[in-house]
């Protein structure tokens, strides 16, 4: 077939011009994308992060207004407070109030009738303290002296009650005479039409109240201190109590509002901080608010301030907080519509520069897509377009080559008049590949075997479908093949489509036409069936062999044992009461020790029933502690020949049900499995708790050597029948029965047993036992 080079113009036709048309508004359209989504994402990240920063300089903001607000009120009352002592200490107050107190003198308690007396009213330090509200007009609406009794001594206007022993502030200020300064919350005076807040000041004698100062400091500068704070037109500070009183605000009178509790909870920490409210109690939703305690209502005690604190909390609403991030939104949102319409001008000048090379691109490939793979699309752009034009170039040449290759291929199967009897009869998967290994020919039985189609094996490598460690081999039977030679049958794994590894037998031959190789045929036999009756044969004659050994030797064993038990029992029962208890306590450890191994006789023979479900378990109730003990007593003397501690966890109140002999016996191997391959002078740690999983409780049984531990590839192994450690210590035997032993007995009682490395480099057995009811 005759290549010919045929350059192709663009026809800037109808046809052509709707093409274009179609491919330039994608192009535009691609261009508007690229460039607007990430400008839609830049704002979207500017918006949050300008907010973001707003929100958290705004709050900062508030917090520091709100702590600055709180410790001025801490200055004003700490001033006033400090005001009140000097005057309490003053020695006009002082000389008045002992000299009253002298009336006193000599009297009991009970000779006290106050509401019989009265004393003359100090006009000497009434007059001192007229003179000291005068020089303090704004500050002060009534000072008054008290003297140890309660009884008004003096004082710049006339009290209501002369006697104020009773009343609640005069007892607390007195505090059983050591005396306490006493602060009240902000209250109303109906006659004044004033705020105030009254300090009672002990006047001390020897360390013993001998009065009390009283003074009704005026809240305007109080109030005025946070009335005067404003932040916009909505933005204001409150003074707010912890019961969520509202006692200063310059919207709401004076405890005529309350907040939210939710909001109450934000603003009432004892430190300062800011934050978002759902309901600012001003009708704000969502606002930033800013807050700080007055730290004095916090130190002063439960007794001040009508045992409540106050919090300075600051607010605006959310429209004028946010009103600068608007202003940035619109700004960055007229950018974007501008950089949109540069981007659409930018884009539909690049699309009409692009739209010719594409057209011609197009033509080209239509053209070898319809078959005419002579055809060669020319494009001079000098870049990705060019280079794409050359790409389908050297494609139309590989698939001219290809149809040529793939039609004489089958022409010489044609030839050699194997096509139909060998792939349309065969039973097993037959394949024909060629020297690049590439396959040319598949039967019916190779698509039904690995479910791939005919036409999607055609022409592919066949190592692709061989899993990965078996492609070096088939590469180099294959080149004894092509060498001449005649391979051996090999074993390999294909995969089939569905990703399953398939054992199969290959053979290879190589079929020859005149001096050359032609192709080589390829038989596949699927051997899976007989892959997995293999594994049952072995598996059966495993089991027969271990169970015609375990039965001999539980035979033999059996009828030795019950002699010596038979003869040791007959000693016992001869051994006289002058015998010491000690004699008696060996024979028994000795008729103890055999009585177990008989029954581990028993179990060698149980192992080996056709199930689990038929071992034979004698289920009583016990102590689970009294078989663990049983196991330890039993090997106590080889612990101590070799100098290892046990050291048991001791649970007597953890009962179970099941078989106490066979379960003594799971203990029993453990423990020598523990104490075998421990080293000299260690420890062997026993434990076993209550534990809960999946609405079930159990028991969690551990016991942990300090041992060599276990090779990691032999966890899997260990619980098998005859499995031994690859590399044991001299001197230790064992036919590899006792775990698997004691996973029969554990699996047979519902329970699991595993086995970890421990902390100590040793192996660390672990037996999950369910404490349910056994049948």
């Amino acid at each position: 077939m005759s290549l010919k080079n045929t350059v192709i113009f663009y026809n800037k036709n109808r046809q052509g011009n709707e093409k274009k048309g179609s491919i330039q508004k994608r192009v535009i359209a691609s261009i508007l994308l690229v460039g607007t989504i990430p400008g839609i994402i830049v704002v979207a990240l500017a918006c949050l992060t300008s907010i973001s920063t707003l929100k958290q300089s705004i709050g900062m903001n508030f917090q520091e207004m709100a702590k600055e607000a709180a410790n001025k009120i801490n200055l004003l009352l700490d001033r006033e407070i400090q005001e009140a002592k000097s005057l309490a200490l003053s020695s006009d107050v002082r000389v008045a109030v002992l000299k009253a107190n002298q009336l006193y003198e000599g009297k009991g308690e009970g000779e006290i009738q106050l509401q019989n007396l009265s004393h003359q009213i100090n006009s000497s330090l009434s007059n001192y303290l007229e003179e000291y509200q005068n020089s303090k007009p704004d500050e002060y609406n009534s000072i008054f002296v008290t003297d140890r009794t309660g009884i008004i001594i003096a004082g710049t206007e006339r009290a209501e009650a002369s006697y104020q022993g009773k009343e609640n502030w005069w007892n607390k200020a007195l505090n059983n005479g050591s005396g306490k300064i006493l602060i009240s919350g902000i209250e109303y005076d109906d006659r004044t039409q004033s705020n105030f807040i009254s300090i009672a000041v002990p006047v001390m004698n020897g360390g013993r109240v001998a009065g009390i100062l009283k003074m009704i400091y005026k809240a305007d500068e109080l109030f005025s201190e946070i009335t005067g704070i404003r932040i916009g037109e909505t933005g204001h500070a409150n003074l707010v109590t912890s019961d969520g009183t509202l006692i200063v605000c310059p919207i709401f009178p004076p405890k005529s509002h309350t907040i939210n509790e939710h909001l109450m909870r934000q603003i009432g920490s004892d430190k300062p901080g800011w934050g978002i409210a759902d309901d600012d109690a001003h009708g704000g939703k969502n606002s930033i608010i800013g807050f700080a305690p007055v730290d004095l209502t916090i130190t002063m005690g439960q007794d001040n301030f009508e045992g409540k604190r106050w919090h300075i909390f600051i607010r605006q609403l959310p429209y004028e907080t946010y009103a600068p991030i608007y202003t940035l939104l619109w700004e960055i949102l007229f950018l974007e519509i501008a950089f949109i319409v540069l981007l659409f001008i930018l884009g539909y000048y690049t699309a009409r520069r692009i739209i010719k090379p594409i057209g011609i691109l197009t033509e080209g490939a239509e053209l070898i897509g319809s078959g005419n793979l002579n055809h060669r699309i020319i494009v001079k752009t000098n870049d990705e377009i060019e280079r794409l034009a050359e790409t389908f170039n050297r494609m139309a040449e590989n698939l001219e080559k290809g149809i040529r290759e793939r039609e004489g291929f089958l022409h010489q199967i044609k030839e050699l008049g194997l096509y139909n009897t060998l792939f349309n009869s065969a039973e097993d998967s037959l394949l024909m590949v060629n020297q690049e290994r590439e396959i040319g020919a598949v039967n019916k039985r190779e698509e039904k075997v690995i479910g791939y189609p005919r036409d999607l094996l055609i022409g592919q490598d066949f190592s692709a479908i061989l899993q990965e460690g078996d492609r070096g081999l088939f590469s180099c039977l294959l080149n004894e093949t092509l060498e001449g030679e005649k391979p051996p049958t090999v074993e390999i794994r294909v995969v089939s489509r569905d990703g399953r590894p398939i054992p199969m037998e290959m053979d290879m031959t190589a079929v020859k036409k005149d001096d050359g190789i032609a192709f080589v045929l390829i038989h596949l036999r699927d051997i899976s069936r007989r892959k997995e009756l293999e594994q049952q044969l072995l598996k059966s004659e495993r089991l027969s062999t271990l169970s015609l050994f375990s039965s001999a030797l539980a035979h033999d064993l059996r009828n030795p044992i019950i002699g010596i038990k038979k003869r040791l029992e007959s000693i016992q029962n001869a051994v006289g009461v002058s015998n010491t208890e000690e004699i008696k306590g060996v024979l028994t450890d000795i008729i103890s020790g055999i009585e177990f191994l008989l029954v581990m006789v028993n179990d060698v023979l149980d192992v080996y029933r056709d199930s689990y479900e038929d071992l034979p378990l004698i289920i009583s109730t016990f102590p689970f502690v009294e078989a663990v003990e049983d196991a330890i007593k039993l090997l106590h003397i080889e612990a101590e020949e070799r100098r290892i501690q046990v050291c048991l966890t001791d649970n007597r109140s953890i009962t179970i049900q099941g078989d106490k002999m066979r379960l003594q016996r799971v203990f029993i191997n453990l423990l020598h499995n523990a104490l075998k391959y421990s080293p000299h002078d260690s420890k062997v740690d026993i434990t076993f708790n209550p534990v809960s999983a999946d609405n079930t409780d159990y028991i969690l049984f551990k016991i942990e050597d300090e041992g060599t531990g276990i090779p990691p590839s032999e966890f899997s192994r260990i619980f098998e029948p005859f499995h031994q450690k690859e590399k044991k210590k001299e001197g230790i035997g064992g036919i590899g029965l006792g775990l698997y032993f004691c996973k029969v007995v554990v699996e047979a009682h519902g329970g699991a047993i595993w086995a970890e490395n421990g902390k100590k480099n040793g192996a660390a057995f672990y037996i999950k036992f369910p404490l349910g009811e056994k049948k």
